[in-house]
């Protein structure tokens, strides 16, 4: 639970003692912007030439004006950092579905380099298989030119 602090603050060159659950930090920073704005309506001659009653109602309707401002401007900063917050949503679940595209891309790519390295393997031992093949095409030719020479020659002779 706060507890109460107490401190004296000075207001339009009159001291006044305030007390509240609040810092005194902040109770410093209020007066000092009601000294602001005291000060803003100051420079203004208009307002210098008006009963002090009307002043403090100038100074009432500035401050109340200041904080329907503030209030609006939080509410449209509530309504942008929800529209916000559904934004990343969205982008979150976007990025969640193209991480599963991409994993799924992944897993079809390590199934066709798969199915590429049998292709490879298969074409190599075809490869082997057809460097043998002629190496025996090969034999048998020059066994049957020397069968054929041979008989040749025993038919000649």
């Amino acid at each position: 639970m706060a507890t109460k602090a107490s401190t004296v603050v000075v207001i339009d060159k009159k001291e006044y003692n305030l007390s509240g659950f609040e810092e005194e930090e902040y109770l410093q920073r209020v007066a000092a912007y009601i000294n602001q704005k005291i000060t803003e309506m100051n420079q203004q001659d208009s307002y210098k030439r008006i009963p002090q009653d009307m002043k403090n109602l100038m100074l009432n309707l500035n401050l109340a004006d200041d904080y329907f401002k503030a209030k609006e401007q939080a509410g449209s900063a509530g309504s942008k950092f929800s529209d916000l917050e559904k934004e990343i949503f969205d982008l979150k679940h976007q990025l969640v579905e193209a991480q599963m595209q991409l994993d799924e891309a992944n897993t079809k790519i390590a199934e066709s380099n798969t199915k590429l390295e049998l292709v490879k393997t298969q074409n190599e031992q075809m490869q082997s298989q057809i460097e043998k093949l002629e190496k025996e095409k090969h034999e048998l030719e020059q066994n049957n030119e020397r069968l054929t020479a041979d008989l040749e020659e025993v038919l000649l002779n």
